[in-house]
């Protein structure tokens, strides 16, 4: 029940602070990078059943290997005495062969994937990179100065952002017509 509790709050409720965050700076941001989630969690389910069944066809394999190999040593002299050790042999290469074969199957499919299934839930990163540098140096390059308020860093990148006077001309104190000074 700890568990549980700790990765509810650890990860559900982070990403949902995310999520809320990025939709409240640019929604439409938001919803393009978080469009990759449902098809990450879909990859999920999708390798699911292979990666368990490899899995299990593995440790029934491995099971397997641990009794012929346990046989092949408890009963080693009753094999000799009676002539049956060369079908033994053959019984535990063939359970050798089996395990081999499945221990590969099971590790592609263990270690292969998870790249992929990465790969594919980042994606919506690439987005909030791309667009997110795009609003910033959007506001920000025409002036070469990033003194602005942090909300208003991610604009809409498909409207035209407004005309923004940099801070050194809203911050500056209007000169008074009787002095020569610069403030």
């Amino acid at each position: 029940m700890r568990k549980f509790t700790t990765e509810i709050f650890d990860t559900g409720v982070a990403l949902v602070g995310y999520a809320v965050m990025l939709l409240v700076y640019d929604w439409r941001l938001a919803l393009l990078s978080l469009l990759f989630t449902p098809f990450s969690y879909m990859c999920a389910a999708w390798m699911k059943k292979p990666v368990q069944r490899a899995g299990a066809a593995y440790k029934k394999a491995a099971g397997a290997l641990s009794a012929a190999t346990l046989d092949r040593a408890q009963n080693a002299v009753t094999y000799r005495i009676y002539g049956c050790e060369d079908a033994r042999v053959e019984k535990y290469e063939e359970a050798l062969n089996t395990y081999e074969k499945t221990a590969v199957r099971n590790n592609v499919w263990q270690s292969a994937l998870p790249p992929l299934y990465l790969a594919a839930s980042e994606a919506g990163v690439l987005f909030i990179l791309w667009f997110g540098a795009k609003n910033v140096l959007g506001l920000a390059g025409a002036h070469g100065t990033l003194r602005r308020s942090p909300p208003s860093f991610p604009r809409n990148w498909w409207s035209n952002p407004p005309r923004w006077q940099s801070c050194s001309t809203r911050c500056r104190k209007p000169r008074s017509r009787g002095s020569a000074s610069s403030h």
